[in-house]
């Protein structure tokens, strides 16, 4: 194969080409062994078509045009953002999860210290209530003894009473939830009094004295009714706790009465007293 000049655009044309490639002029070749005259090729080249061809000749190979790829670029980015966003929410659920996971154990772990600090108060209380209790019996166990004490001490000044006319009973005119001792003691009924006892930390001291010859106590509600008749004279007194002592108040008074019979009785229920040497009643209120 040679290269030849192209008779119209001066291009150079492979040998084998039947028109050039820049022009579209078909190529003929001089032969100078051919006897034909060369007027003949001058006519047949001027037979030709001078203009350029508008259809590529054969044998002429246009270069392919290149596809665009701008659809599979935006298809590519479209993914990419796609796997991105989906991405970034499984980051964000995974987070968001694991936030109220440790939300979740932190309150589990508060509700656990809490109950924690529940059961130890409840385990101290325990322990102080036990110890509140001991403590309680034991304060029950000296005031019973303290009142024991005390009867057992007026039992050897004056021995046991057969008939009643003294001894002791307990009602809590404080209204502290602890009775008072109440006692009548004495040689004879003209030297009678009456002694009321009060515990402080379970020991007995006492808080009243007073003359309780030919006398006889009832029950009210918050006092106690001392009332008492000799002789043609007759008088009740009505003791009454203020906060801080008892006091007596006289209710009723009468004089120049003919006949026992005609005494004036306390519509309060009578008290009975207790031998000094019965201490059921104190073991009942302290048990």
């Amino acid at each position: 194969m040679a290269l030849i000049k192209c008779n119209n655009c001066g291009g150079n044309v492979s040998d084998k080409a039947k028109a050039c490639p820049r022009c579209g002029t078909p190529i003929v070749l001089e032969n100078v062994g051919n006897n034909q005259p060369a007027v003949n090729q001058q006519q047949n080249t001027e037979l030709q078509p001078s203009h350029v061809a508008t259809q590529p000749p054969a044998g002429y190979y246009e270069e392919p045009k290149r596809k665009s790829n701008a659809g599979l670029i935006v298809a590519v980015v479209l993914g990419l953002l796609a796997l991105l966003g989906a991405g970034s929410w499984l980051l964000y659920d995974n987070h968001q999860k694991r936030v109220e996971q440790e939300r979740q154990i932190a309150i589990l772990a508060e509700k656990a210290r809490q109950d924690s600090i529940a059961a130890a108060e409840l385990r101290e209380q325990a322990r102080q209530d036990s110890i509140e209790r001991v403590l309680q019996q034991e304060l029950i166990e000296k005031s019973r003894q303290s009142y024991i004490n005390i009867l057992k001490d007026y039992l050897e000044r004056f021995g046991v009473d057969e008939y009643g006319w003294y001894g002791y009973f307990l009602y809590d005119i404080t209204r502290d939830g602890e009775p008072e001792l109440w006692v009548k003691a004495g040689t004879c009924e003209a030297d009678f009094m009456l002694y009321v006892y009060t515990l402080k930390d379970g020991v007995a001291t006492k808080i009243y004295e007073d003359g309780s010859s030919h006398s006889g106590f009832c029950r009210g509600d918050n006092y106690i009714i001392r009332h008492w008749a000799h002789m043609g004279y007759a008088a009740m007194y009505k003791l009454t706790y203020d906060g801080s002592k008892i006091k007596s108040r006289c209710i009723y008074e009468e004089e120049n009465i003919e006949s026992s019979y005609d005494y004036k009785e306390p519509s309060e229920p009578e008290i009975h007293l207790n031998r000094f040497d019965d201490y059921s009643p104190v073991n009942e209120a302290f048990k």
